[in-house]
C-alpha cells in the first residue's frame, strides 16, 4: 500500500513541481520519505501537496477524491485513538 500511495504521490508531484522552488521541492521529497521510513503519516504529505494544488489551481487535481476520502461528516479525531485533549 505505501508503494502504491508513493506511486499516486509523486505522480500528483508531477503535476506541481515545474512551479515549486529546489527548496520546496526538498522539502516534500523529505517529507515523503519520512512517510516511506513510517516517520510522518500520510497526511502530513497529502496535506502539503494539496496546498499546491490549490496555490496553482490545478482543476484536475482539486476534484481528486484523494484529498477527501470520506465526507467530513462522519470524521471524528476522537476515533483514530489519537484524539485531542
Amino acid at each position: 500500500r505505501k508503494g502504491t500511495n508513493t506511486n499516486m504521490i509523486l505522480h500528483i508531484f508531477g503535476y506541481v513541481s515545474s512551479f515549486l522552488s529546489s527548496d520546496e521541492k526538498a522539502f516534500f521529497l523529505e517529507q515523503l520519505s519520512l512517510y516511506n521510513q513510517n516517520k510522518k503519516p500520510l497526511s502530513v504529505v497529502m496535506t502539503v501537496i494539496y496546498g499546491w494544488v490549490i496555490r496553482f489551481d490545478v482543476v484536475y487535481l482539486k476534484i481528486q477524491r484523494i484529498f477527501e476520502p470520506y465526507p467530513i461528516e462522519i470524521l471524528d479525531v476522537m476515533d483514530s485513538g489519537k484524539g485531542v485533549k
